[in-house]
């Protein structure tokens, strides 16, 4: 999923996101808006870098 923070409001995403992990279902997204998924022990996150190098977040 592409940027699902600027399609969904922070609500409906949270929403989205706790299906998917009640699911057992694994999926790559992208967001340019960290807060939407601070509050979710369940996901791994990680920030991509320019160059291409990534860091862990969470």
């Amino acid at each position: 999923m592409d940027d699902i923070s600027s399609e969904l409001d922070k609500e409906n995403a949270n929403l989205m996101l706790k299906y998917l992990i009640n699911n057992s279902v694994q999926t790559i997204m992208t967001s340019i808006n960290f807060s939407h998924f601070a509050n979710h022990n369940d996901v791994v996150l990680f920030h991509v870098e320019h160059n291409g190098e990534f860091s862990n977040v969470k």
